[in-house]
Order: C-alpha cells, then sequence, then structure tokens
C-alpha cells in the first residue's frame, strides 16, 4: 500500500484505480478500492491463505537516474528492509493454518550516512543556545510552545548528541540530548516539540540513540537509572495522545536507525517502546495504539521483551497487557491479535497471572454490584 503525496504520486494514483478496477471488473463509483499502485488487494489474495499486507509499499521500485530508490520512501517488496519482513513470515505460517490478516508498516529504508555527510554534520556552525534556552522552558513549565523557534535555522553543529542538563516541571533534574528533551516535550503535549525533533533528525544529523536520564532513584547505574531514548518518549507521545504527529515523529526516528528495542524505565513503567502500544490501548487511545504496534514490529520489535506498569504489573509482556483488555475494549483485541501473529505467545506464567487479573476483576464486579443493592 503506497503512499500519496506528490503530484507524482497523484497521477499515479489515477492510474492504479484504472487498473485495479481492470482486475477486479468494477465499474464506477463502486468504492474504495485499495492496492500496491497496480494490483487491488480483493485480486491479489487467494480464499484461505494467509494474507499480508505491507502499509507504505509499492509494487514496483521508482528509481532516479543514479538508481536510487525513491517513492513511498523508497520501499517495494524488494527493498532489504521490506524482504526483511514479509519473508519471515514464510518462516512463521500463520498460527492454526487459519486465515490470518496482518497489516504490516515497514519503517527505515535502510540508508546510512557517507563520510562526506558525516564530516559536513561535524563542521556546522548552528548556535544551539536559544534551541536549548526554549526547550529548558518548556520543560520546566515556564513556556507552553516550542513554536517560537526558527526551525528554519537549525543546522549541524558540533555537540549536537551531547547531554545538557536541564529542570522539569516538576523539579527533576535531567539531563539529555536536544532531541531527547525535544521527544520528552512531546509527550507533555508542547506545540512544536515534534516539528523540531525532525529538524534535529534531517537538518543536524543528530544521532536517534542519543537519549537521557531523569536521575537519581538510588539504582546501580546511578544517574542512568532512569535511563529512556528518544523513541521511547516519541512512543510515549502516542499514548499521551498525540496521535499522528507523534506516531510520525516515531517513524522518522525509526527511519535514521533508533533502537525499536531499547527499554527505558520512569514513574512506574519499564519496558521497550512497543509497552506504550499496549499501555495506549488500554487507556482508550484506540486505533492508533494499534499502528504504534505495527510500526515498531516493521521494525523488527522484539514481541517478546517484558515490561512494568505501576505495581501491580512486573515483568510481563505486552500481550498480557493487551488480554487484560479483551473482551470489552476491541483496541485491545485487536492488538493481542497483531502481536500474536507476530509470534507472541503466552507462557505458564503469563497464563496464571491473566487468569489471577480474570479472577480479580470478577471479584470487583461483584463487590460493585453487591454495593449498588
Amino acid at each position: 500500500l503506497g503512499t500519496l503525496g506528490t503530484l507524482g504520486e497523484m497521477a499515479a494514483c489515477v492510474g492504479a484505480g484504472v487498473s485495479y478496477r481492470t482486475a477486479t471488473g468494477a465499474s464506477g463509483a463502486a468504492g474504495v478500492l485499495r492496492g500496491d499502485g497496480v494490483a487491488p488487494l480483493d485480486a491479489a489474495t487467494l480464499d484461505g491463505s494467509e494474507r499480508v499486507t505491507l502499509v507504505g509499499v509499492t509494487h514496483q521500485a521508482t528509481s532516479r537516474g543514479d538508481g536510487t530508490e525513491v517513492g513511498s520512501r523508497g520501499r517495494w517488496y524488494g527493498s532489504p528492509r521490506v524482504v526483511t519482513a514479509w519473508a519471515r513470515r514464510l518462516l512463521e505460517p500463520a498460527p492454526g493454518g487459519e486465515e490470518t490478516v496482518f497489516e504490516w508498516e515497514i519503517a527505515g529504508d535502510g540508508t546510512e550516512r557517507t563520510a562526506n555527510e558525516k564530516k559536513r554534520l561535524d563542521e556546522g556552525s548552528y548556535d544551539a543556545t536559544a534551541l536549548a534556552s526554549a526547550l529548558e522552558a518548556a520543560l520546566t513549565g515556564v513556556s507552553d510552545t516550542l513554536e517560537n523557534v526558527d526551525v528554519a535555522s537549525i543546522a549541524p553543529f558540533a555537540g549536537v548528541d551531547d547531554r545538557r542538563t536541564v529542570s522539569t516541571v516538576s523539579t527533576v533534574t535531567a539531563a539529555g540530548s536536544l532531541l531527547w528533551q525535544c521527544c520528552l516535550a512531546a509527550r507533555n503535549r508542547v506545540p512544536g516539540a515534534t516539528t523540531i525533533a525532525r529538524a534535529l533528525l534531517r537538518d543536524a544529523g543528530a544521532d536517534p540513540n542519543a537519549g537521557g536520564s531523569h536521575g537519581g532513584g538510588g539504582g546501580d547505574d546511578g544517574d542512568n537509572f532512569f535511563s529512556t531514548s528518544p523513541l521511547w518518549w516519541a512512543a510515549s507521545a502516542v499514548e499521551a495522545g498525540g496521535g499522528a504527529d507523534a506516531l510520525d515523529l516515531v517513524r522518522e526516528l525509526i527511519d535514521e536507525g533508533a533502537d525499536v528495542d531499547a527499554s527505558g524505565r520512569y514513574d512506574g513503567v519499564e519496558g521497550p517502546p512497543l509497552w506504550w502500544a499496549a499501555i495506549a490501548a488500554r487507556n482508550g487511545e484506540g486505533e492508533i495504539a494499534v499502528d504504534l504496534a505495527r510500526v515498531l514490529i516493521g521494525a523488527r520489535a522484539s514481541v517478546d521483551v517484558r515490561g512494568g506498569y505501576g505495581p501491580g504489573v512486573v515483568r510481563t509482556s505486552a500481550l498480557v497487557l493487551a488480554a487484560q483488555g479483551v473482551p470489552g475494549n476491541g483496541t485491545c483485541a485487536e492488538l493481542a491479535r497483531v502481536l500474536f501473529v507476530a509470534g507472541a505467545r503466552l507462557d505458564a506464567a503469563d497464563a496464571a497471572a491473566l487468569a489471577l487479573y480474570r479472577f480479580g476483576s470478577a471479584v470487583s464486579v461483584v463487590k460493585s454490584e453487591i454495593g449498588a443493592r
């Protein structure tokens, strides 16, 4: 499923529509047909087979004069990262032999900066003083926006990934890269934070894995006890209601090489970025929680890494957390399906924990009913 954006892509969309209707025999306004730009989904699968839909991937590669793939972020069925995604389904057939529809979203084009590009980044002369001050003001509550930052002027500069100490609105001292601070601000729903984060990635060459920490806590790692990555906070921003803007930031961080399994720990939450998808589903964020999971799984995030959520949920999996919301929460049910198809499974301890949770929920319902009479 390709994306629509440029004028050229719009023209391609018209051609795709003709191709789709030819393949399906549909005519007139028969509704929306989805496909890869050449073949519609309805004509591309066999009854009873597993269907793997690759979101953001086109039927064929479009190349520049130098042979570089372009269009849909340079992704088609033969792109290296795309092959990695669909090929593993050959080794992991649909569970139980049943038909499974699973939409992956492929993130990252696998590109790396050349030596000349790295040199250009190191030799930049952008003065980040005003940006650093604006971020501290936003994180301490002195300012409620970052939209006054001159994003167009952001350029490569030395020390872009250095940890800078800043106090947060809760007076907790934190230290992290400017990109990390932007992602933290995005979690706090500060307007303009995601725009600056993208500029730091694209224009300043920020390291997507240059993280930070809220320090202290008495852990063996000292100031790194509450360490987190930019991606961790970007995923958290999705859970906090950041919507499509926050999800796009997650995609861009992954595109630039962010570690999708980098675990973080802060304020009772501990786990990888995928953990936030389960929390978002439980907290009623809707379909975007599943979209977040698809993005991360498409980038080969592990579905088995465990995490914690408050004092009552310790060292459990995203699948268990999602399953706790079933059947009342439809988003949790869909997320559980996505995780299961991606290989997540419940072990004996998970099953026992889930059964105990169900029992506790049932007791709570009974008490509420008795109390209401």
